[in-house]
């Protein structure tokens, strides 16, 4: 600041330092994710990514009438189930949600049913987890 525009003591309230604290967080949230592997050919995204989609995949294949796909890349992966259709992929989004799982709806006619991972904390036994829980709601919701 300039000596007539530097703030007076206790002018400055928690509106400014507030968002360095907002900065120093995301700062440290992001050296986690370059410096903790999550990145590459190799890194935790594409390995959680793979994993879960070959789940999926084989969901598919054993129930192919009910689902379809998957879709996405890296966190963000996605499922057609019956066919697409919006009131049943919703009625299958809130019969997750009451069995602990949570996705959202992504598009219309076919709408898909996406799962955005927290990759920071996931692992393949949650990945197998939901996966059971998916097929036996799919199987409940049809």
């Amino acid at each position: 600041y300039r000596a007539d525009f530097k703030p007076k003591p206790g002018l400055l309230s928690q509106t400014y330092t507030g968002s360095t604290t907002a900065i120093a967080a995301g700062t440290q949230v992001i050296k986690h994710f370059l410096d903790g592997g999550f990145y590459g050919n190799d890194g935790k995204i594409v390995k959680i990514h793979n994993y879960f989609r070959s789940k999926l995949e084989a969901l598919a294949e054993k129930h192919h009438k009910l689902i379809q796909g998957p879709y996405g890349i890296g966190a963000m992966i996605a499922f057609q189930p019956y066919e697409g259709t919006p009131e049943k992929v919703k009625k299958l989004l809130y019969a997750l949600f009451d069995a602990g799982v949570m996705g959202f709806s992504a598009g219309a006619e076919p709408t898909r049913f996406r799962f955005l991972l927290p990759v920071g904390v996931v692992t393949n036994e949650d990945i197998d987890n939901v996966v059971q829980i998916l097929e036996k709601t799919l199987i409940s919701c049809q």
